[in-house]
């Protein structure tokens, strides 16, 4: 990555490892080959208001994989576990949006989210789960 800075609007990849929605059971987003992008990457939780249900809650973690088999869960760039504070009905904004810091430098190649929801039988929660990573390859730089 040689040849000039990110630009930070243009130049970021922006991945949805769980695209926003409204969604009433647990979701395993597909995984993403993480092999093209350096650094630390940002991962976003996006929740809306958690609608109807009997207490629902929703519990967010970061996998990871070395060979897009056999996940885990992956680690902050501070080695805790990346999962997200647990989302309610009763949260504030500042919970039902958050954002952890993991290092793409490592072994493990492979990245998804899954998200654990409970007790939504009779309605739904909104949210999304984000990645934002900076490419190996600029467009415009030199290798």
């Amino acid at each position: 990555m040689l040849g000039r800075h990110p630009d930070l609007k243009n130049d970021l990849d922006r991945i949805a490892l769980i695209a926003f929605g409204n969604y009433t059971s647990t979701q395993t987003g597909t995984a993403v080959d993480m092999s093209g992008r350096v650094g630390v990457g940002i991962v976003k939780l996006k929740a809306g208001d958690i609608i109807n249900g009997t207490s629902p809650t929703l519990d967010v973690e970061i996998q990871d994989s070395a060979d897009n088999s056999t996940f885990a869960t992956a680690q902050d760039i501070d080695g805790n576990d990346l999962d997200f504070t647990q989302v309610d009905g009763s949260n504030t904004a500042a919970v039902r949006d958050q954002e952890l810091f993991m290092s793409l430098d490592g072994e493990r190649r492979y990245v998804r989210a899954l998200a654990t929801i409970a007790n939504a039988q009779s309605g739904t929660v909104v949210f999304g789960v984000e990645l934002i990573v900076v490419p190996k390859d600029l467009p415009g730089s030199k290798s």
